[in-house]
């Protein structure tokens, strides 16, 4: 699985698709936030750092499913629990 795949299940995913993912580079734990009013989306990994946005973007699954702001994958040293 690569940063695509994660994106791709970010969006479209189901619930339990989307709290199985993991950071692929780190095995990290996911944080994403999205923004209605800018339609924005972003992705951090709480690991490594790695770290995505996009803009104009429709509401992905994870936020319908999760709430707008949310870490999934298990919170482990070195890692915030927040976005």
């Amino acid at each position: 699985m690569d940063w695509y795949d994660v994106d791709d299940v970010l969006y479209d995913g189901n619930e339990q698709e989307i709290l199985r993912l993991t950071c692929p580079d780190c095995g990290g734990s996911i944080a994403f936030a999205y923004y209605a009013d800018t339609a924005s989306f972003e992705v951090t990994c709480k690991r490594c750092g790695h770290f995505s946005r996009d803009s104009g973007a429709p509401r992905p699954n994870c936020a319908v499913l999760l709430g707008d702001t949310a870490t999934i994958g298990v919170t482990g040293a070195g890692e915030s629990p927040k976005l």
